[in-house]
């Protein structure tokens, strides 16, 4: 089996359409006809939720008609987002078969256009070369371990000028993590980088490095929400448990980093 194909199998659960629109329902929304914001409460699967996305999205600063790519898009929280408030043509792409069809009917059902989505890799995009203003990508790189590949990918679908959002859990301070975490079950799969090491891909393939935030803040937020919510409505114990040991540590945080292709704009046009 390869890594890829290991990474896919951490994820979905063969009823992952069913709990989201349980979810939606439990909490007094249409599940056959969610919101936008009915969704927001409960698809946003990373430490931060959807406040965290917008948080990225703003600083993608995204403007309308422009072609945006999500980077394993998951259940397509990020990519309707972007579509349905910021006006972007938004691809969203994923290697989990069950997520991309998930993401389709939640789009679908809520009726937000702007957003489509198919299945593939990180490391090899189906997208011909300078096809995006913009890329995303929440909470995926810690399941890559060929960044530079990613980061070599992403700058060639990108036009120039592109800017490439990340919002990863990365190595911040001393320590090892224990497992499973909310992306692996084991460290087998895992693999986080420090804040440095994604500039120094970035800068590899001539991408400079223009905006970087700690979320831990957010990221623990986000864990006493789901906490307080109950059972169902967030990570397993063991693996939310282990999370948030790892960012009290300050072994891990999630990261926030805005990187544009192309040099620095001298003012001289």
């Amino acid at each position: 089996m390869t890594l890829e194909s290991r990474v896919s199998a951490n994820y979905g659960s063969g009823r992952t359409l069913e709990r989201i629109l349980g979810l939606v329902a439990a909490g007094g929304g249409d599940a056959g006809h969610p919101t936008l914001e009915a969704l927001q409460q409960v698809d946003s699967m990373h430490l931060g939720g959807w406040r965290a996305t917008r948080m990225l999205l703003d600083g993608l600063a995204i403007r309308p008609g422009e072609a945006v790519l999500d980077i394993g898009c998951g259940i397509g929280a990020a990519s309707r987002m972007a579509a349905a408030q910021d006006g972007a043509s938004v691809q969203g792409i994923d290697l989990t078969p069950e997520f991309v069809e998930v993401a389709r009917e939640l789009t679908r059902r809520s009726g937000v256009a702007g957003a489509s989505f198919r299945q593939g890799s990180a490391l090899d995009l189906p997208f011909p070369d300078g096809s995006f203003d913009a890329a995303m990508m929440l909470h995926v790189g810690m399941n890559i371990a060929r960044k530079p590949a990613l980061f070599a990918e992403v700058a060639r679908v990108l036009r120039p000028g592109g800017r490439f959002g990340v919002y990863d859990v990365m190595i911040v301070g001393p320590g090892e993590p224990a497992y499973p975490m909310p992306w692996a079950g084991s460290a087998g799969i895992s693999f986080p980088e420090r804040p440095d090491d994604y500039a120094g891909h970035a800068e590899a393939v001539g991408m400079r490095e223009t905006a970087r935030a700690s979320r831990l803040a957010e990221g623990l937020a986000f864990l006493d929400a789901v906490r307080a919510a109950g059972p169902g409505r967030g990570l397993p114990p063991d693996r939310a448990a282990n999370i948030e040991d790892a960012l009290r540590a300050g072994t891990l945080a999630p990261v926030e980093m805005i990187f544009t292709l192309g040099p620095k704009d001298d003012g001289h046009g």
